[in-house]
């Protein structure tokens, strides 16, 4: 039996009633249902970063702690200074969560706070965080600037597209794989 791929043929034989008929039979394998079935699995599968998104986040985390580390430098938007009645107040006896590096900390530790088969939302969760939004876009009656903490650098957006490219290449090797019949 000559075998090429997954189409099988086997030796021509005689058939049927009349005498000198030849016919070649052909199998293809798997049969077109199970072609159907392998490849809506496939879909599924590649719709479904669940399985990157530890990844993912972790890439995320350590991009928005370096950010952070930065002062804005990692997205080329470097913070601007204090204002002096700002900076004055800031200095009254508290210390400021970038010198004790708990946000810095929370923000690379790269927390997932929700995520599904195609969305992943990853930052700082609970009350404690909760001057966060007023850091990232600025306080006017404070007269706190921005200072984007939630922005990810080219860098880090081409190394979550490598973590995505790299899931799905691994999705389609496997179904490759499974064609073949190796998994």
């Amino acid at each position: 039996m000559a075998r090429r791929g997954n189409l099988q043929s086997n030796r021509a034989t005689r058939s049927g009633t009349k005498r000198g008929n030849f016919t070649i039979s052909l199998e293809v394998n798997p049969s077109p249902w199970q072609l159907a079935k392998l490849y809506d699995d496939l879909a599924n599968d590649l719709t479904d970063f669940r399985p990157a998104w530890g990844r993912i986040s972790r890439i995320i985390g350590g991009h928005l702690g370096a950010n952070v580390r930065s002062q804005g430098g990692a997205i080329g938007e470097t913070y601007p200074k204090l204002s002096p009645p700002y900076s004055r107040r800031k200095d009254s006896g508290s210390r400021p969560l970038i010198n004790t590096g708990a946000m810095v900390r929370a923000l690379a530790s790269g927390e997932i706070v929700s995520r599904g088969r195609s969305f992943l939302s990853v930052g700082l969760r609970g009350p404690e965080w909760g001057h966060a939004p007023a850091l990232h876009f600025g306080f006017g009656r404070r007269r706190l600037p921005p200072r984007p903490i939630m922005t990810l650098s080219n860098a880090a957006q081409k190394d979550i597209a490598k973590a995505m490219g790299d899931h799905v290449n691994k999705v389609i090797a496997d179904a490759s794989k499974s064609l073949r019949g190796g998994a």
